[in-house]
């Protein structure tokens, strides 16, 4: 087992300090504050191949970067990834914090826990990557504490339910359906089965569309990659091998990363005077990395890190999709294309003595 999050009746995370459990005291409270921030995005691209969200630890919380995050998690489509349920794969890309990683690891555990249900590890991706030789396997410790990875599991979990619940209400529609024109039909004849079939029918899609919050949910399974400190040629070598994995329909890669961490506490303090207010020195110097990382340019998007050394913490999972990005075009005649959807800030800085953390969600399409 690993991830923090532990079910206990219907409390949240009783073992986890994170931002999440702050914001919600059930299940039920996390669920429904997920669609709803889900239901306010748009779907202006998708079906997605991967997306960039935002994530968050003692920052702020949820109730900052979720909104944020839906943006790029609605973009995604379980029904545009692969045509048979167990094909679908979800590879969730996240920046080490609390060990020095020289390359990528992977979990060694078979089930992630979160609220809503568990996740299923693909576990014959994790050997194929190990058989490589560039992956190490995280220890337990370190699994359960990286809140880059863990954060998204809610996310992911709700997006890739969406088909399930979908499918389950139409079956249980059209087996309700059957059984009340059946037994309409014996009571009323002709008429009672009709209106049987059509109460069997409502009764049934919403029994059957119903998402329990209990149980392995298999239809797809998730790739969890812990990215550490790689230098230019390493994202340029874990781009490549990732590279055939970006090109399969059948999968989504999650990219984890906030933007700009400025202020005293996180050692960073760029101000750009001629932008206005810190805030906005601080979304300009954002945008720009953004637009960037538009370009899908690997060595632009370092050139850019190298001269304003933004305290971007997904960088390296980043240029290991730029790299990916990058070989994949290479390798066929596929259009890609990469557009962010949404910023946010955690506060407006006005003072030096101010801190933010930046939230940006994009998403990445094969045409």
């Amino acid at each position: 087992m690993s991830g923090k999050y532990q079910r206990q009746e219907q409390e949240l995370l009783p073992d986890n300090s994170a931002g999440v459990p702050d914001s919600f005291s059930t299940v039920q409270d996390l669920n429904d504050q997920l669609e709803g921030w889900l239901a306010a995005a748009k779907p202006t691209l998708s079906p997605a191949r991967a997306i960039i969200a935002p994530y968050v630890h003692l920052h702020a919380g949820y109730a900052y970067c979720g909104a944020c995050g839906a943006h790029a998690y609605r973009q995604v489509d379980p029904r545009n990834i692969g045509f048979f349920p167990l094909s679908k794969r979800v590879f969730i890309l996240g920046p080490s914090h609390h060990v020095r990683l020289s390359g990528c690891a992977v979990t060694g555990t078979h089930t992630y826990n979160t609220p809503l249900y568990d996740l299923v590890i693909d576990t014959g991706i994790t050997q194929e990557l190990l058989q490589t030789g560039q992956f190490e396997v995280m220890d337990i410790t370190t699994d359960e504490d990286e809140h880059s990875i863990e954060m998204h599991l809610p996310y992911v979990a709700k997006v890739m339910e969406r088909e399930r619940g979908r499918e389950g209400g139409r079956e249980g529609g059209r087996e309700g359906g059957r059984e009340g024109g059946r037994e309409g039909g014996r009571e009323g004849g002709r008429e009672g089965g009709r209106e049987g079939g059509r109460e069997g029918g409502r009764e049934g899609g919403r029994e059957g569309g119903i998402v329990e919050f209990d149980g392995k949910k298999d239809q797809f399974t998730v790739v969890p990659v812990l990215v550490g400190g790689l230098s230019v040629d390493q994202e340029a070598k874990y781009g490549r091998l990732f590279s055939k994995y970006l090109a399969d329909p059948q999968n989504l890669f999650v990219i984890s990363s906030d933007f700009c961490h400025w202020g005293q506490r996180f050692k960073y303090a760029h101000y750009d005077r001629s932008q206005g207010d810190i805030y906005q020195s601080i979304e300009a110097l954002d945008r720009m990395g953004m637009d960037i990382i538009e370009h899908l340019n690997p060595a632009e998007f370092t050139s850019y890190l190298r001269k304003y050394e933004n305290t971007i913490c997904g960088r390296h999972p980043i240029a290991v999709l730029l790299n990916a990005v990058k070989y994949l075009k290479t390798a066929n005649s596929h259009t890609l294309s990469l557009r962010f959807l949404n910023y946010a800030q955690s506060s407006r800085c006005r003072r030096k003595e101010d801190s933010s953390v930046s939230y940006a969600a994009a998403a990445l399409v094969v045409h």
